[in-house]
């Protein structure tokens, strides 16, 4: 059996939201972990520039809906359906990750319970499929990376099965206790192995590409300044030492 993770710090989460998904994918990616962006999903509501999100994946699982679930008590336990358990689990930090197979033809969240999970700390819902009452999630103030919006309940075509599982996310393994960063970009799944290290190494490249950037701006080529090179080099390191 498999040693299990230590929970990722509140410190590490902070030192995460200073680094963008772009960042954070590629360098996941420079560490031998390749596929951690979540296909198709967007922010229902734009966060702007340099506003990110950090939190503990808590993921819940859905099945294709059949038309005796409802009879069979298959996910529900004294009368409650798996979702709703799974909501009222959520502990502040947590992101409310869901594998809704991509589904766009039911919202799997609407606003009563989007408004549930923010009042117990959820720092957003993260949905392979649609939402429902898009309008009044905004209102609420929950973040939401979706892939769609439909105005029918979830039960149309999905049935929540399970929560705190491995599940997928728009393609991407997703098992609790993964860190999920979300920025305008959309969505990456940090496991928590990795997570101090790259919180270390992205921090030091956000900083890099910000003097680059400046760099290219005042008119430097970039076989010069893309990376930093010669004089530039030095340049930066007095440049990080006076911020």
């Amino acid at each position: 059996m498999a040693t299990p993770i230590k929970p990722v710090s509140n410190q590490i989460l902070e030192s995460l939201a200073q680094i963008s998904t772009a960042t954070a994918c590629w360098t996941l990616y420079t560490m031998g972990i390749y596929n951690t962006y979540m296909k198709g999903l967007k922010p229902l509501e734009p966060r702007g520039t340099g506003n990110r999100l950090v939190g503990r994946a808590f993921t819940m699982r859905w099945i294709p809906y059949r038309e005796d679930l409802d009879e069979s008590g298959l996910g529900v336990v004294n009368g409650e359906a798996a979702f709703r358990r799974a909501i009222e689990m959520i502990e502040p930090g947590d992101m409310f990750v869901n594998d809704a197979l991509g589904d766009l033809d039911s919202g799997t969240l609407g606003d009563i319970l989007s408004a549930r999970v923010k009042y117990r700390g959820g720092v957003a819902a993260i949905v392979d499929g649609a939402v429902r009452d898009g309008p009044y999630i905004r209102e609420i103030g929950l973040p939401a990376f979706v892939k769609g919006v439909h105005p029918s309940a979830g039960v149309r075509t999905l049935w929540p099965i399970d929560f705190n599982v491995p599940i997928q996310c728009g393609g991407v393994a997703v098992i609790p206790g993964d860190i999920i960063l979300a920025d305008d970009e959309g969505v990456v799944v940090i496991p928590a192995s990795h997570a101090e290290r790259l919180s270390e190494i992205g921090i030091e490249t956000e900083e890099r590409e910000l003097f680059i950037r400046e760099k290219v701006e005042e008119g430097h080529s970039v076989f010069d300044a893309y990376p930093p090179t010669g004089p530039l080099l030095d340049e930066f390191e007095a440049w990080k030492k006076r911020r």
